[in-house]
């Protein structure tokens, strides 16, 4: 299956120190988390993003194995999120009204996301601000007990961001939540978290503090816990209450006599790059951690039998009737055991939660994320030395794990410039192949993998540089296809977006400048309503190129904008050029 859940959990619990009861109370029974640990039952995808939020720790990229049924309820939750996000809260009336019913996961989560949406149509339609307060409360006392000992058991993400919005409509009725928000941010400090989670929930409750800034700390401490918060957004590519934070830094730096005025420079243009892209600047209401992918387990096997071209009588034979995997190919989930001989039978993983490593330890997770973060970063010595740390934890016999090890190492080689451009596309080729052949690229009877899609990214980029444009291209446009539609989900953003990048940049250079422009401008207004910084610069800088001959006042604002996202971002090298290009092309500085 990819990563060992059970295993994770039970090594987790026991390297610190922890109660099967402490990490599940609220969200299952004993005996439940018991037989997840003991890989007797797979949780739910509800149950293991509450359990893996309270340890403080997501694999980005983890792809999920559902029913069609699930699946239903996941776009509707998504749907939600989506609409909360984005403000449109006249909309969650209607949404509350089709939710989706009769689903075999986790009722405690499902009563509780109810319960929060009331909050959420109490408070922006109704401004009903005591009945918001009254279904906030309820929401957190299904999976999180007597609120009133918070944080004094383990919370999640989600449950934070509950907790925050129960705290937001107190506060706007004049209470003083801040004695709550400090005992929060200790707890958040005190954990072991991800900087990744830290960086969804910490400005959030930092800024509610701010509120009420008088009895927030004192203004030296607040200085300089805004300043940690900028930090944080800054090493984790994030968005999340960036103008807020802004404002109160600069707001607590003039109380304690600072020169803050690069920072309100810097304020100003934030502010006007969100306006220009009509990007609402509020606080985010949503409570999804988005970093799952979602897959239908039915189509799974339905690609894996068609790519062989073997019957459903033929599989089903010896293990269930054909009518039973019928339905098993429309949408029902499978039990453990006869999932597990249909993959046996077809010759694939019996997957339920796959990543791009195998592993059953969050330090080997968290290793992968490591040699990421050090590749990205351009410290490839230090990233050879974490992947052969990680070579111990690994199998290599396994075809997942071989492809990841290979992939990285050939992609610093190439940084490295030790292989040509024409060596590192024929050895991604060749990594490719373990798990897809290069001429079944959008093969539409494929499930592709994360690990899969980044190294497809790579070879869109290779092909262009050695002059295969026309393939590049054709690869590119049906990728974005592909992972744009509803068979997979927002979950696939970071490598969907490089792939609209790299075809922006093709389409650009060969004379394609209106469709090459849509593509950026639909990047930039994704990272800003997602709150992630990823590869935003870039978008920026390429639409102000392709604008320099169209409207030269917009080429300009967009080239600040990137090299303002550079600035914050410490991404000095790309601000240097951009600098440099803006000197050649509007002689300023």
């Amino acid at each position: 299956m990819s990563i060992n859940i059970g295993k994770i959990l039970l090594n987790y619990r026991c390297k610190n120190g922890f109660s099967q009861f402490h990490i599940c109370n609220g969200i299952c029974s004993i005996s439940n988390f018991s037989d997840y640990e003991n890989e007797v039952k797979i949780p739910d995808i509800l149950t293991l993003t509450y359990l893996l939020e309270r340890i403080g720790y997501i694999p980005r990229g983890l792809i999920v194995y559902i029913s069609k049924d699930s699946k239903r309820y996941i776009d509707w939750y998504l749907e939600c999120n989506k609409r909360i996000q984005e403000g449109e809260y006249k909309k969650i009336c209607d949404l509350y009204l089709q939710k989706v019913g009769h689903i075999s996961m986790n009722q405690k989560i499902v009563k509780q996301f109810e319960l929060y949406l009331k909050g959420i149509i109490s408070e922006k339609n109704e401004e009903n601000l005591a009945s918001a307060e009254k279904y906030y409360y309820q929401a957190l006392k299904c999976t999180c007990g007597d609120i009133e000992n918070i944080p004094q058991c383990l919370m999640g993400y989600s449950e934070l961001k509950i907790y925050w919005n129960y705290l937001n409509v107190c506060q706007l009725q004049g209470k003083d939540v801040n004695p709550q928000v400090e005992a929060i941010i200790n707890y958040i400090y005190d954990s072991n978290w991800s900087d990744e989670q830290i960086a969804k929930i910490l400005p959030t409750f930092t800024v509610l503090g701010c509120k009420n800034i008088k009895s927030f700390y004192n203004l030296d401490n607040v200085f300089v816990h805004l300043k940690d918060c900028l930090n944080l957004l800054v090493k984790t590519n994030s968005l999340n209450c960036i103008i807020d934070i802004y404002k109160y830094m600069i707001d607590v730096g003039k109380e304690l006599q600072f020169g803050m005025d690069n920072y309100e420079v810097d304020l100003e243009l934030l502010v006007e790059m969100y306006e220009d892209f009509n990007v609402k600047i509020e606080q985010d209401y949503s409570i999804f951690n988005e970093s799952f992918m979602y897959e239908v387990v039915g189509n799974y096997l339905k690609n894996a039998r068609k790519k062989k071209s073997i019957s459903q009588e033929f599989l089903a034979e010896g293990i269930c009737a054909v009518e039973s995997y019928n339905r098993i190919e429309n949408g029902r989930q499978p039990t453990k055991k006869k999932y597990e001989s249909i993959c046996k039978k077809l010759g694939i993983e019996n997957r339920y939660y796959f990543d791009q490593i195998s592993a059953d330890t969050l330090e080997t997770l968290k290793l992968k994320d490591n040699i990421n973060t050090a590749i990205n970063s351009k410290e490839y010595k230090d990233a050879l030395y974490l992947i052969e740390k990680l070579k111990i934890s690994l199998d290599l016999q396994r075809i997942i794990d071989k492809q990841y090890i290979k992939y990285q190492e050939s992609r610093i080689f190439y940084m490295l410039k030790k292989i040509s451009s024409e060596e590192y596309y024929e050895q991604l080729k060749e990594i490719l192949g373990y798990t897809l052949n290069y001429a079944e690229i959008c093969n539409p009877f494929h499930t592709y993998t994360l690990l899969e899609t980044k190294i497809i990214n790579n070879i869109i980029v290779q092909e262009y540089k050695l002059g295969r444009v026309d393939s590049a291209i054709k690869i590119a446009e049906n990728m974005i296809t592909t992972l744009s539609s509803p068979e997979y989900n927002s979950g696939r953003f970071y490598d969907l977006k490089k792939t609209k990048i790299n075809l922006g940049k093709m389409l650009s250079d060969t004379g394609d400048v209106s469709n090459s422009l849509k593509l950026f401008f639909e990047s930039i207004n994704e990272n800003l309503e997602r709150k992630d910084s990823f590869q935003l610069e870039e978008s920026l800088a390429e639409a102000s190129f392709i604008l320099l001959q169209q409207d030269i006042k917009k080429s300009i604002k967009l080239c600040h904008y990137a090299m303002l996202i550079c600035k914050i971002y410490n991404k000095s090298v790309y601000y240097k050029k951009l600098q440099d290009y803006y000197c050649k092309q509007f002689g300023k500085n």
